[in-house]
């Protein structure tokens, strides 16, 4: 309310109560007249004509000091040395505060006298003068703050209001007080300091549990958000309470500029001389698990003795049955705390032991392990999930159990058996599969007759001439690089070569095989070795440099055995919604996704079928006839478009094309898009990667085998381990790890409301395609520096506009979300991310060092393995020249 609003109305209450005196005076006064008593109408008469004097002095005045506050110069000067206008000093309330102190300090409250309270204001909150948790002197101020509404708040409001007092606070150096938390738990009180322009400068104050704590703020920093020169108000409140809470404050003042250190000095000076402490070695790493320990371990483990257990949780987050799968993650262990992973063994929620396969992923620096990868297989229904324990000690002797793996190795090839599988490798030529068999008829024998696949090309288009993995006789090589009794791992790379003995680009795959399984999940890696052209580089003009190299297309092309009767040749392709979708082969179907949006199926060269929004195909497709069949899944087919599945009778093969043909040439140029502020073109593709992961299901046609849904499902979305967060946090494997808690709601909604906001942003704009897929754009604006747009949007320029994942807290931030809460969405955000990082804005391949046509031409700085790229404004994306 404004003095002007203040003043008419305490004009017209003092008005009516004027009138009411009068009115009564006045019949008084007739009374007598008729009365006729001449002593008393004398008396009357003299009251009455004093009281109209008052009554008229009142109005004259009142309207005198209305002009004056109108005018400005209506004003007094207050306790402080600042002006209180005369409308305050009439009727405003006074306070008497501690005010300005010897050492330049002055003090709203120190709570000494019960007056000092007066000034304060509760809303929905009682205040009193208290004998406890005092910060200096005999007294606080006890303030219960009451649970159940919007707000509860201690204000200082009418000092500042009624006597604008101290309303200039740019001398000061910082606003102190002094806050007590009875509580066990950290408690979050705000801090509001608001101007006369209504400007508001917030501040969480997180009072510990147990015991006080001084808050200073910098004037400095309250002057960035308001005016320092023209406060308004302060106040402490808590926003939306729960429940009832004292807290005890004390010494609110401001503080001048120097005084610290003048406080320091003093200190200092009165303190005794204490010898220097001997130097002592301080560990980094050492978490204070020693102290944790107990919690986690068995004292009485039966015959193993002491044993420390960690829980975990596996999770079907899909509609179909995992039978059987392996479920893969890793683990941590505080240092000193494991040496060899012979020490561990796996059981389940009923104390079954379970077979599990375990590697070192890392050690901490004494030798110790750090990370475990492990593969535990198990069955979990459709979003349903179950609960794992490791233990760990010296005693501990790992249950063996029966594998069905078996490698056996020689000078021309490398053979896998799974128990229902057998799958070799030739070591001269790089062959996907160099042949494939199946235990058809159960007799758990691989016979030379069930074999279902051979060969297999790797095969990419550059110029219009094909390339392939196997026609590298050069550089090729194959390894075993895990082999164990659950997993069992191939690593193979070469060069694509051409008849004509040319090469461009690399292939890196590896296999991963499971005791007992006929899938094989595959890893395959492009790795791009060309000349991606930049015309847009200030330091590339006048050089005389090679043409553009961009890629045809690349994928795989593997020989399928068809039933010599059509009508056996039967094809199921993945839907989202429906599930499968069946149909006879006649003699070509192919499914090609062609961005996010849109996918086309033809079958014998006629569309069949064009799926809508809400029923695309979700990217597995499976052949089968009399005896077996095959089932071939790749993961994100829509996110990582385009790409085509294309299954061909006559030629005998199904094609999986990782970049079609009829895509138009995977273009990695760099184009005007890429320049930007303070930046000129700088974008480069050199040794750029792209992963794809595939599973590969070879199967009978016995109903009782797993479906290939079944069998796709927890390949789409893996079955991964989700360590117990507190023994994440325990371990220090991570730093310090706080879990999920209840107890901070507020702040944990925040997170995962503002990380929901960050990965629905890819859907919503559709930021996918092969390279873009795990990235994430920036700027939302409608003009720059050098363009203006249609209107606001997601606008990349140059490296301004691409994530590339550099931000802090991007896939990192999530990746940590998922350790701290378990939940699926921050892993597949933060894996997608992550994945995106390690291909294609990193460079694995040194085109610059290795190619004759650009070594001492061009700086390889931009080129060099493990550096990371600067992209062109358009992500590479892949754009049709064709």
């Amino acid at each position: 309310m404004s003095e002007i609003d203040d003043l008419k109305k305490k004009t017209k209450e003092t008005f009516e109560l004027a009138g009411q005196l009068l009115s009564a005076q006045c019949q008084k006064f007739l009374n007598l007249w008729n009365q006729k008593d001449a002593s008393s109408t004398k008396r009357l008469l003299l009251t009455g004509v004093v009281l109209a004097f008052l009554l008229l002095g009142f109005v004259s005045g009142t309207a005198a000091m209305m002009g004056s506050v109108v005018a400005g110069v209506g004003s007094k000067i207050n306790q402080n040395g600042e002006q209180a206008s005369l409308l305050q000093f009439v009727f405003q309330r006074r306070y008497t505060l501690p005010g300005k102190q010897k050492d330049g300090s002055f003090v709203f409250s120190n709570f000494e006298r019960a007056r000092d309270v007066k000034a304060w204001q509760a809303i929905a909150a009682h205040v009193e003068i208290s004998e406890k948790r005092p910060a200096s002197g005999k007294q606080s101020a006890q303030v219960t703050y009451f649970g159940g509404g919007e707000v509860s708040a201690f204000t200082l409001e009418d000092y500042f209001q009624g006597w604008g007092a101290l309303r200039n606070w740019s001398s000061y150096e910082s606003f102190r007080l002094y806050i007590f938390n009875p509580r066990n738990e950290t408690e979050r009180l705000i801090l509001q300091i608001k101007d006369l322009e209504g400007k508001r400068y917030k501040e969480d104050l997180h009072v510990p549990g147990g015991s006080g704590k001084e808050f200073s703020i910098p004037v400095t920093k309250i002057g960035a958000s308001i005016n320092v020169r023209n406060i308004d108000q302060f106040s402490i409140f808590r926003w939306e309470p729960k429940n009832d809470l004292d807290f005890y404050f004390d010494d609110i003042r401001l503080v001048p500029k120097g005084f610290q250190e003048q406080e320091d000095a003093r200190v200092a000076a009165t303190r005794k001389p204490v010898a220097p402490a001997k130097e002592r070695p301080v560990n980094m790493l050492n978490y204070g698990f020693a102290s944790r320990k107990p919690a986690w371990t068995l004292a009485d483990s039966g015959t193993l003795g002491e044993v420390v257990r960690i829980p975990f949780i596996v999770k079907n987050e899909t509609t179909t049955f995992a039978n059987d799968f392996p479920a893969e993650g890793g683990i941590p262990f505080p240092m000193g705390e494991l040496k060899t992973p012979e020490q561990i063994q796996i059981h389940d929620a009923q104390g079954k032991n379970v077979p599990f396969e375990a590697r070192i992923l890392s050690r901490w620096p004494d030798g110790s392990i750090r990370w475990l990868g492990v593969s535990v297989r198990t069955t979990l229904p459709p979003m349903d999930g179950a609960g794992y324990y490791l233990d760990y000690g010296p005693n501990i002797q790992p249950e063996t159990f029966p594998t069905g793996l078996n490698v056996e190795e020689d000078a021309n090839s490398i053979a896998v058996s799974t128990g229902t599988m057998k799958v070799e490798f030739n070591k001269k030529s790089f062959y996907f599969f160099k042949r494939v068999s199946i235990d058809q008829n159960k007799n758990q024998t691989i016979e030379l007759e069930e074999e279902v696949m051979a060969d297999g090309a790797l095969v990419l288009t550059f110029k219009g001439e094909e390339y392939q993995a196997n026609l590298d006789k050069k550089t090729y090589t194959i390894e075993v690089e895990e082999n164990g009794r659950e997993r069992v791992v191939i690593k193979a790379s070469s060069w694509f070569e051409s008849a004509k003995g040319k090469r461009f680009c690399q292939a890196v795959l590896r296999y991963y095989f499971y005791s007992g399984k006929s899938f094989v999940k595959v890893s395959h890696t492009l790795v791009y070795t060309g000349y991606p052209e930049n015309k847009y580089y200030d330091k590339y003009k006048g050089l005389n440099l090679p043409p553009n190299e961009p890629i045809g297309s690349f994928g795989l092309r593997l020989p399928h055995k068809f039933s010599v009767d059509p009508q056996k040749n039967q094809i199921q392709m993945g839907r989202n919604e429906s599930g499968s979708e069946e149909f006879l082969l006649g003699n070509t179907l192919e499914l090609y996704q062609t961005d996010y949006d849109h996918v086309v199926l033809e079958k014998d060269g006629a569309k069949t079928g064009l799926a809508s929004r809400d029923g695309f195909y979700s990217g597995w497709l499976d052949v089968s006839k009399e005896n077996f069949g095959v089932t071939v899944a790749l993961r994100n087919l829509r996110e990582e478009f385009p790409k085509a599945f294309r299954v061909d009778r006559e030629k005998g093969e199904i094609l999986i094309e990782l970049w079609p043909e009829k895509s138009g040439v995977l273009d990695l140029s760099t184009t005007s898009n890429a320049m930007g502020p303070e930046d000129r073109a700088r974008g480069n593709a050199f040794g750029l990667a792209k992963t794809h992961e595939l599973l590969f299901y070879f199967h009978g046609n016995d109903p009782k085998e797993i479906q290939p849904a079944d069998a796709v499902g927890p390949f789409m979305k893996p079955l991964v381990i989700r360590v117990n967060p507190y023994w994440m946090d325990a371990t220090g494997a991570l730093g310090r790890l706080y879990p999920t808690s209840d107890r901070f709601g507020t702040e944990e909604k925040m997170l995962s409301d503002l990380f929901d906001w960050a990965a629905r942003h890819p859907k919503d704009f559709k930021w996918f395609g092969m390279l873009n897929f795990g990235d994430t754009l920036t700027w939302w604006r409608d003009e720059d520096d050098d363009q203006e747009y249609a209107g606001f949007g997601w606008h990349p320029i140059g490296r301004w506009g691409w994530y590339n994942c550099e931000g802090v807290g991007t896939h990192t931030g999530s990746l940590i979300q998922f350790a701290r809460s378990g939940e699926w969405k921050y892993f597949e955000f933060g894996r997608n991310l992550a994945r995106h990082i390690m291909d294609v804005d990193t460079v694995h391949y040194n085109t610059i060092e290795n190619d004759s046509r650009l070594k001492g031409i061009l700086n390889d700085e931009v080129s060099k393995v493990g550096s990371m790229h600067r992209h062109s404004g358009d992500h590479w994306s892949g754009r049709n020249e064709a």
